[in-house]
């Protein structure tokens, strides 16, 4: 499964509303880096994205006028600060939207005995912190990783995210050590609590 087939995690009315799920990701992907550019050579060699399927969606943004070539370094492009709706667009295409966020997480639940489901970061709205935190048992770490890596993409920026076996967080918890606090007395949401005896403490 490569990132550019995952169109079941992508967010269906913003793909429409900007015209489709690869200008949403390359945007996301420009805001994330702010002042910075991007190449074609990176997007679609280092990162493996296809250029049949970006390579459109990148023209459109630069002859929309979103994007602009990047002074004085050939192929490579970066946000069009004059452009007059910069700021909309990057409240809109930076949020992840319950939907989207939903179906990613349905997915994360067949990657083991999941017992607890947080989300925080990037799915908050927040601008740091940790994005995603499980806690499970039987969980194959490799095939999360994977899984989570081909997801990087339609947000834009890797996701970060810990996982726990339960043992281990309950007694962590049972500390309330200082990661645990990170996340709890910010603002997160719990999506999943199969966990006796617990219960969220903010």
């Amino acid at each position: 499964m490569q990132p550019w087939k995952l169109s079941k995690f992508s967010d269906t009315a913003l793909s429409g509303i900007l015209g489709g799920e690869a200008r949403v990701i390359l945007l996301r992907l420009f805001f994330r880096l702010q002042k910075g550019s991007l190449s074609k050579r990176h997007l679609f060699h280092e990162m493996g994205l296809p250029e049949d399927f970006f390579g459109p969606a990148l023209h459109d943004l630069i002859k929309l006028g979103v994007l602009k070539p990047t002074p004085g370094v050939a192929g490579s492009f970066q946000l069009n600060d004059k452009f007059p709706y910069l700021n909309e667009l990057e409240d809109l295409v930076m949020k992840v939207s319950h939907e989207q966020r939903d179906t990613f997480l349905d997915a994360c639940k067949k990657l083991g005995r999941l017992k607890l489901i947080v989300v925080a970061g990037l799915f908050v709205g927040a601008p740091e912190g940790v994005d995603l935190f499980i806690v499970g048992d039987g969980v194959k770490m490799k095939q999360v990783d994977e899984f989570i890596k081909k997801c990087d993409v339609l947000f834009g920026r890797p996701l970060n995210y810990t996982v726990l076996d339960t043992k281990e967080f309950q007694y962590r918890y049972s500390m309330f050590d200082r990661f645990l606090r990170d996340i709890f007395e910010n603002t997160h949401v719990v999506c999943v609590n199969a966990l006796k005896h617990f219960r969220d403490p903010k």
